[in-house]
Formats: structure tokens, C-alpha cells, sequence
């Protein structure tokens, strides 16, 4: 459950909503630009998070997530495309945060509206902490969009790139 007080939920949830969802449902789409106006933080059940690594290869699971976790939180700040699709494993109780709840709860009370946006934000920030990110470092995408390898010395393109692409000051290769 969210670490609010229990008067704070009181008052988010006159503004919010809270869905039963049945085991099979999707609940987000992966590559979806269009519902990114709703996260949902899973009060209960089991969700399978999938995602597609190279195009034309089936989806890997890359989690299943259990209560507490925020999904879609990322698409719902910034509004870009999903990243994975999220599925109900067993029947699920989410607390569904729209834009238009979130923006109904800080107009009628700032403080609480405040605290859930603090909420949101850490538990953004565990999610991103969580995130481990793999790299076959010799491969990469044609522009007909095959997966292909690089070539001799492609570990090491890969590496200097995401040195770059992340602002690294350092790139090490041994």
C-alpha cells in the first residue's frame, strides 16, 4: 500500500480510483503512445512484465511484479510509449492515478497532493534503481532493422557509444 497517512488516503481516493482487474488481462501495452494518461500502483495480485529486446524475436519476461510496485509511471510523467507490456497473472486490485485525478487532488488539497507526488517520484526512483541494463556489446540493428553483428572491434563501438550516450567521463577498455 502507499505511505500515506491513513486521512491522506482518505482524501486521494475521493479523487482516484481503485480497479479489479481479472488473471489475463493486459493492463499496459508495450510501444503504447496513446493511454499514457494513467499509472497504476498494484495494491494486490501478480503482474508478468514482458518486453520485446530485438524486433521480430518474442517478448522476454523481465519481471513479474507483486503489491507496491508503480507501473507505467514513466509514460504517465512524460508521456512517451509504454516500455513493456504488463499482464495480470492472477486477478489484481490496482489504485489508478490518472493526470486528471492527480490534477483534481493537488487543486483541493495541495499537501496531500504534494505527499502522492512524493510518493510517485520514489517509487519511480526504485524502479530506475532496480533497472540493470544488458548489452550484447557486438551486435547491432541494419537499417532494414536486422539484428547483425558489428565486426571486429564491436564491443568496443558498443562501449564508447554508451559512454557517450550516458555522459560518462571515463571510457575504460581492457
Amino acid at each position: 500500500t502507499l505511505p500515506l497517512r491513513p486521512e491522506d488516503a482518505r482524501i486521494a481516493l475521493q479523487h482516484l480510483e481503485v480497479v479489479s482487474i481479472p488473471a489475463g488481462s493486459l493492463l499496459i501495452e508495450e510501444r503504447d503512445d496513446r493511454a499514457t494518461d494513467f499509472m497504476l500502483v498494484l495494491l494486490s495480485g501478480e503482474v508478468r512484465v514482458e518486453t520485446t529486446v530485438n524486433p521480430g524475436v518474442e517478448p522476454e519476461v523481465f519481471a513479474v511484479r507483486t503489491a507496491g510496485v508503480a507501473m507505467g509511471a514513466a509514460g504517465f510523467m512524460d508521456g512517451r510509449p509504454r516500455w513493456g507490456t504488463h499482464q495480470a497473472v492472477t486477478p489484481v486490485r490496482c489504485l489508478k492515478i490518472t493526470r486528471t485525478g492527480l490534477a483534481s487532488l493537488v487543486g483541493s488539497d495541495p499537501q496531500v497532493g504534494a505527499r502522492l507526488l512524493l510518493v510517485i517520484g520514489r517509487m519511480m526512483a526504485g524502479v530506475q534503481r532496480e533497472q540493470i541494463v544488458l548489452v550484447a556489446g557486438f551486435q547491432g540493428v541494419s537499417t532494414s532493422k536486422d539484428v547483425t553483428t558489428l565486426g571486429r572491434g564491436g564491443s568496443d563501438t558498443t562501449a564508447v557509444a554508451l559512454a557517450a550516450a550516458v555522459g560518462a567521463e571515463v571510457c575504460e577498455i581492457y
